[in-house]
């Protein structure tokens, strides 16, 4: 009987055990699952922080020669802002694409010290939190440091270059899922126009060049970018600036034998009623062609995000 009892208890516990170790492999197969599919996006949720963030080497390019700000030795930029994207490709796949609404929230902070009025060093951190509506298996938190040298020769052409780093937190898997290292060069130069009217003290043309080399982790998105972009800005009235960008960009990944040739265009208008307050509305297009892949796409994104900032 004694024999018996222990043979049950024995049974009992293989069955417990075994029942356990199966659902922690079914749980850990699952979490490696949800590892794989937002690794393959990672190419979305950057896209989604550049139009979030403003991270485009655009931003205010334009405003910068419109609305002329006194200089100081050095500044420090604290910020938070809050915005609403809706994508209609959220996959970044070619047919039968998904839509979805998300959610982002950024905290960031600048400093930036101007040795001479040529040369100044500008470091910051942003820390962004992005959650869908519908899809959460894509919710993720990201960090971002780093730091660029600006330089302006002759003629108002401004060189830069720098380091960031970004670190991609998935929040379903609880877990850095994606890491890079962004080394930065390029330059670009605003020419003020005046030829009318409507224009003069108003308007602005800008171009740059930028090239990106990208050490990623996973390694299959290390590459080299290559990113002409020109655009236009105006000032509607002193409180509202309307510029619209384009970028032309040649994407060449290092595994793989991928080759990516991709075409953008955003226009974002923006109301400024204080210094230390702002409002944007934004729309994007996308046009990916991928050579040695698949992964041809098309994705439009619009949204809108309300923006604090105190400068010190």
């Amino acid at each position: 009987m004694k024999i018996f009892r222990k043979w049950r208890v024995l049974t009992l516990g293989g069955i417990l055990c075994f029942a356990t170790v199966g659902h922690a492999q079914e749980a850990q197969s699952e979490i490696e699952h949800s590892r794989q599919l937002l690794r393959g996006q990672m190419e979305l949720k950057l896209q989604e922080m550049e139009v979030i963030t403003g991270g485009d080497v655009s931003e205010d390019l334009g405003e910068q020669i419109l609305v002329r700000r006194k200089p100081q030795p050095w500044t420090l930029t604290l910020a938070a802002d809050a915005g609403g994207l809706w994508t209609s490709n959220v996959f970044l796949v070619d047919g039968g694409p998904t839509s979805d609404f998300a959610l982002a929230h950024n905290d960031s902070a600048t400093f930036t010290y101007k040795f001479t009025d040529e040369f100044s060093f500008s470091s910051n951190y942003r820390f962004t939190r992005f959650r869908y509506k519908r899809l959460i298996i894509q919710d993720f938190d990201s960090h971002n440091v780093g730091g660029t040298f600006n330089y302006t020769l002759p003629y108002q052409i401004n060189l830069y270059t720098g380091l960031q780093w970004t670190g991609i937190h998935s929040r379903p898997v609880n877990d850095f899922v994606y890491d890079e290292v962004d080394w930065t060069i390029g330059a670009n130069k605003v020419f003020p126009l005046d030829f009318a009217d409507w224009m003069k003290d108003r308007a602005a043309w800008f171009v740059g060049y930028q090239t990106d080399v990208r050490v990623a982790s996973p390694n299959d998105f290390d590459k080299v970018e290559v990113s002409p972009y020109t655009g236009f800005s105006y000032l509607v009235n002193p409180k509202m600036t309307l510029q619209t960008f384009y970028r032309w960009q040649y994407q060449h990944f290092q595994k793989g034998g991928r080759k990516d040739y991709n075409n953008s265009v955003t226009s974002t208008l923006t109301w400024s009623p204080f210094e230390w307050m702002s409002l944007s509305a934004f729309c994007g297009y996308t046009y990916n062609n991928s050579v040695g892949t698949t992964r041809d796409y098309a994705v439009f994104n619009t949204g809108s995000t309300l923006r604090f900032s105190w400068k010190f």
